[in-house]
């Protein structure tokens, strides 16, 4: 074969395969649309199926991160949900400013108007006038939606934390059982490598 009909058909493939990409793009997309309203709507059914059948612990996480933790007496996991949520909480309630730029719930907004005072300079009284620092305004929404985000994590993990607790009391074992043993294996594990003696 010549070295021309190679470069043609290679062409001629190439050609090919983006037509087949321009055609069955939209009935990707619409697969890609099904899967995705699916997923979501499995999300919220197991998310009902947990609140209803989980005991008053798993209930209680829906407001309060590890509070079925805590009614599983798993004190160290859900403290550490606790405090997370007690600060992500007060970040968002009080809002703290560097340089006079809020991150925190005010920074949301600020991510959709990256401020509103220009600056300038005052010929009159030869003073700068203040102006909102754009960069930070971005900096902040970003890094507030990234820690929502991360939150919802976080909310979901602790409901589901519980709830796996409720199922093994279900199943007859006790809910921190899994946890004694690990402790267990990390005390043989120091005690026969040497590490503690």
């Amino acid at each position: 074969m010549s070295f021309s009909k190679k470069v043609a058909r290679f062409f001629t493939s190439v050609g090919v395969g983006i037509k087949d990409f321009f055609v069955n793009l939209p009935i990707d997309i619409a697969k890609g649309a099904v899967k995705c309203v699916k997923a979501i709507g499995r999300f919220f059914i197991n998310f009902h199926k947990r609140f209803v059948d989980g005991s008053i612990g798993t209930k209680l996480s829906h407001f309060i991160i590890g509070g079925g933790n805590f009614y599983h007496k798993q004190y160290i996991k859900g403290a550490i949900y606790l405090v997370l949520q007690l600060g992500f909480l007060a970040l968002f309630i009080l809002n703290p400013e560097i340089n006079e730029t809020p991150i925190g719930f005010k920074a949301l907004p600020n991510l959709i108007t990256l401020g509103t005072h220009e600056g300038g300079f005052d010929p009159i009284t030869f003073e700068d006038l203040p102006y909102d620092n754009s960069l930070l305004m971005l900096l902040f929404g970003v890094i507030t939606l990234g820690l929502i985000a991360v939150y919802l994590v976080l909310f979901i993990s602790g409901i589901k934390s519980s709830y796996k607790a409720d199922l093994d009391v279900r199943a007859g074992k006790k809910a921190y059982e899994d946890s004694a043993k690990h402790e267990k294996n990390i005390r043989d594990f120091k005690t026969n490598s040497g590490v503690v003696r």
